[in-house]
């Protein structure tokens, strides 16, 4: 039986980075499947004359060319009109409670909040977001949930390094911070291959299971420490920035 997929991102370039072989294993076994960013990135770059709604426009199309080649229509990309470095959980929240009303989506994958190595404001509080509506407002009808840049995961994936280094490729205007990045997710992956005891390439998530207490080791301590040190390095682009 087909089901509802929702990839939700903070920004338009985020799943290509952690989940496009989720993605495209979705699609390819014939899921509905939707992508909906809380915002168009409109602030992501360091060119001053692009900021605003001029990048906006052109961030929207990347990621709708880039959903193309997963195999997703233009009419399956949402945004969900937040702005970018300005996404608070009571914002988040209140998009994400419309959103999932009206979706009805039976799995989701949201930005992980909990066990995070990437530790962007509207990352987070968008994974938080979406684990207090489950939690609290989704009860009797929870989709299944999935956290994408996780170092606590449970789920496996082998992918396709170069067909999702092509929608990768479509964020043109992110190039400047995804060329660092770059080395860090093909080492990620392959770490998480070795993880899984296989020499592959393996995209890895955390499925959230909200009835059964996390256990919080030693490790999971330092490595909350050494990612959070992150937070004193890097300040999300925002209106106020400029």
């Amino acid at each position: 039986m087909n089901k509802r997929y929702s990839f939700i991102c903070a920004h338009p370039d985020d799943l290509e980075m952690m989940v496009g072989a989720f993605i495209r294993h979705a699609v390819n076994k014939g899921n509905d499947v939707e992508i909906a960013s809380m915002t168009k990135g409109e602030w992501g770059t360091l060119i001053p004359e692009l900021k605003g709604e001029k990048l906006a426009k052109i961030r929207e199309r990347e990621l709708q060319n880039a959903a193309k080649l997963h195999g997703i229509p233009k009419n399956k990309v949402k945004f969900l009109g937040l702005i970018d470095g300005n996404v608070t959980v009571p914002k988040a929240i209140k998009v994400l409670r419309k959103y999932f009303k009206d979706r009805k989506p039976d799995v989701i994958f949201v930005p992980e909040y909990n066990f995070s190595t990437y530790v962007h404001e509207d990352h987070l509080n968008t994974g938080k977001a979406a684990c207090i509506l489950l939690k609290k407002e989704f009860e009797s009808q929870r989709p299944l949930m999935f956290t994408y840049h996780s170092y606590k995961n449970n789920v496996f994936l082998r992918t396709n390094m170069r067909s999702t280094g092509k929608a990768l490729a479509e964020h043109k205007t992110q190039f400047q911070v995804i060329g660092f990045l770059l080395p860090f997710r093909y080492l990620i992956d392959l770490y998480h291959g070795f993880h899984y005891h296989r020499l592959m390439f393996m995209e890895a998530c955390r499925q959230v299971f909200f009835n059964k207490k996390i256990k919080v080791t030693l490790w999971d301590r330092i490595l909350h420490a050494a990612f959070n040190l992150g937070k004193f390095v890097f300040k999300a682009w925002k209106p106020e920035n400029i």
